[in-house]
C-alpha cells in the first residue's frame, strides 16, 4: 500500500514548520485587507492578464477562497497594485509547491518511487479552473431534459432513480427552469424574477456559507492530512457567485442587485451548470448510499445515450453503428464481453466503450498508488471488454460475428466523462482476468470530449 512519503517527512517538525510558516505568512498578509477588496482586485488582475489566463487562474482561484475565509471584514485599507503583486507571488509559491518540496532530503527518493503522485495532485488541483465549458448549458439540457424525458420510464425502471424529482427536492427549482433561466441570463434575455432568485440561491453564497463550506471540504474524504489541505476542493466550484450581504435576506432581484454580487471567475458558473457540475452537486447532496448509487447508475446510462446520439450524428449511414444490444441479440452464447458501440468506417472497425467513473477526491488529493489502482479498475474493465470482443471476432472467429471479421484496422476507443490527464496509465495497462494477462493494449482515451 502506498504511503504519502517513504518516511512521512511532514510529520517531522522541521518540514512541517516550513510549510506551516509559508501558510501563516500568506494568511497574515491576506488578513490585512478587506475580503471584498481582495476579490475585486483578483478579478481586476485576471482581466488585466487575460492572455495569461491559464497560467494565473489556479493561483487566483485558491487565493480568492483564502481571501473570503481569512480576509478582514472591517479593514478598508486600500490595496495598491504593488502590494497585490506581492500577495499574488506569495500565494503562487504556496499553492504551486507540493508538500514534498519542503523536504529536500526526501525528494529524490520520493519522485523515483511515486511517479504519478505529485503530478496528479498538482494537475487535479490546477487544471479544473482552466477548463472552459462553452456549451455547458446546451449539453446539460440535452442530457437531463431531452434524453431524460424521452427515456424517463426506461431509466426509472432500470435505475430506480427519479432525477427530476430528486433535483427539485435538493435545489428547490426544476432542472428545466434551472438551465433555461441560466441560459437566458447568460445571453442577456429577461428571465422570470422568481426563477432568477431560485437560480441565484443555488449557485451563490455569502461569506458565512463560503467559510462553512471551506471548513467542511477540509474534512471531506478519508485523506485528511493537514499537509495535503492545499488540494482540497475549492468552495467556488459549488458557489461561483459571491453575495456580499446576508443571502438569507435576498427576497427580490432589483436594479442594484449586480452591485451586491461578485463573480470572480465566470467560467465557474458554466462549470456549475454543466453535466460535471450537476453530477457533483447531486453526489454531494444525496443523503444515502442507495440514492447515490442509483444516481450513478442513472448518470452512466444517460451519458451513454448522449454519446450514442453524438455518434449517430457523425456517420452518414446509421446502419454502420452497432449497439451492445444488437451484438447481444446475434450472439448465441451469453457472457461475452461486448463494448457499448461499434462503428464501421470504410475498412476500419471502431470499438467504443463509455465509462463515467472518475478519480475520487481522496485519489486526486493524495496521489496514493493504491487509490489510483482502485479507481482505474473500472476503466481497466472497459479496456478488457474491447480486447475480449476482439478475441471473439478474430481468435474465436464466432460465426455470429462474421460481418466484423474482414476489417483491416480495429481501433479501441475508451470515452470517459471527466478529464483524465494520465492516458499513458491506461495505454500500457496490464489487465489480469483469471489466468489471462494482457499487456500493452493499444487503446485511445478520449476524456471529457463533451466539454472540450
Amino acid at each position: 500500500m502506498m504511503t504519502a512519503y517513504t518516511r512521512d517527512p511532514l510529520y517531522a517538525s522541521q518540514e512541517n514548520n516550513k510549510m506551516e510558516n509559508e501558510k501563516n505568512k500568506l494568511i497574515n498578509l491576506i488578513g490585512k485587507y478587506n475580503w471584498e477588496i481582495l476579490l475585486r482586485e483578483i478579478k481586476k488582475f485576471i482581466k488585466k492578464n487575460i492572455n495569461s489566463y491559464n497560467e494565473i487562474i489556479p493561483t487566483c482561484a485558491n487565493l480568492a477562497s483564502y481571501s473570503i475565509v481569512y480576509g478582514s471584514k472591517n479593514n478598508r485599507i486600500k490595496l495598491k497594485e504593488r502590494k497585490f503583486i506581492e500577495l499574488f507571488n506569495l500565494a503562487e509559491i504556496f499553492f504551486r509547491n507540493d508538500p514534498i518540496s519542503y523536504d529536500v532530503e526526501e525528494q529524490s527518493t520520493y519522485y523515483k518511487s511515486n511517479v504519478y503522485s505529485v503530478p496528479l495532485r498538482l494537475i487535479s488541483n490546477q487544471v479544473s479552473f482552466r477548463k472552459r465549458f462553452p456549451y455547458a448549458c446546451e449539453q446539460s439540457f440535452m442530457m437531463f431534459c431531452e434524453i431524460e424525458k424521452n427515456e424517463s420510464i426506461k431509466l426509472l425502471r432500470e435505475t430506480k432513480f427519479d432525477f427530476n424529482k430528486e433535483f427539485e427536492r435538493l435545489s428547490n427549482i426544476t432542472i428545466i427552469d434551472f438551465l433555461t433561466t441560466f441560459f437566458k441570463l447568460r445571453n442577456g434575455i429577461r428571465a422570470d424574477k422568481k426563477l432568477y432568485i431560485k437560480l441565484v440561491l443555488q449557485i451563490s453564497a455569502d461569506r458565512k456559507k463560503i467559510i462553512e463550506t471551506f471548513n467542511s471540504l477540509n474534512n471531506l474524504g478519508l485523506v485528511n492530512k493537514d499537509e495535503l489541505s492545499i488540494y482540497n476542493l475549492n468552495p467556488l466550484f459549488t458557489f461561483p457567485i459571491i453575495y456580499l450581504d446576508n443571502i438569507s435576506n435576498l427576497k427580490k432581484i432589483d436594479d442594484n442587485f449586480h452591485t451586491r454580487i461578485i463573480i470572480p471567475f465566470g467560467s465557474l458558473c458554466d462549470r456549475r451548470i454543466s453535466s460535471l457540475g450537476i453530477y457533483h452537486f447531486m453526489l454531494s447532496n444525496l443523503e444515502t448510499k442507495e440514492l447515490r448509487d442509483n444516481f450513478l447508475n442513472f448518470f452512466g446510462k444517460i451519458f451513454e445515450t448522449y454519446i450514442g446520439k453524438l455518434l449517430n450524428n457523425c456517420v452518414n449511414d446509421k446502419n454502420n453503428i452497432k449497439t451492445e444490444e444488437y451484438i447481444k441479440s446475434i450472439l448465441k452464447k451469453e457472457g461475452r464481453k461486448i463494448p457499448d458501440f461499434l462503428i464501421i468506417e470504410n475498412e476500419s472497425l471502431f470499438l467504443i466503450e463509455i465509462k463515467t467513473k472518475k478519480l475520487a477526491l481522496d485519489t486526486k488529493k493524495s496521489g496514493y498508488e493504491d487509490l489510483i489502482e482502485k479507481d482505474l479498475k473500472t476503466l481497466s474493465e472497459g479496456v478488457f471488454k474491447m480486447f475480449d470482443f476482439n478475441l471473439s471476432i478474430f481468435y474465436d472467429k464466432l460465426d455470429e460475428l462474421k460481418e466484423f471479421q474482414n476489417f483491416k484496422n480495429v481501433f479501441s476507443i475508451l470515452i470517459i466523462h471527466e478529464t483524465f490527464h494520465f492516458e499513458e496509465i491506461i495505454d500500457g495497462i496490464i489487465i489480469k482476468d483469471g489466468e489471462k494477462e494482457i499487456r500493452n493494449i493499444e487503446t485511445k482515451v478520449y476524456s471529457n470530449i463533451v466539454q472540450d
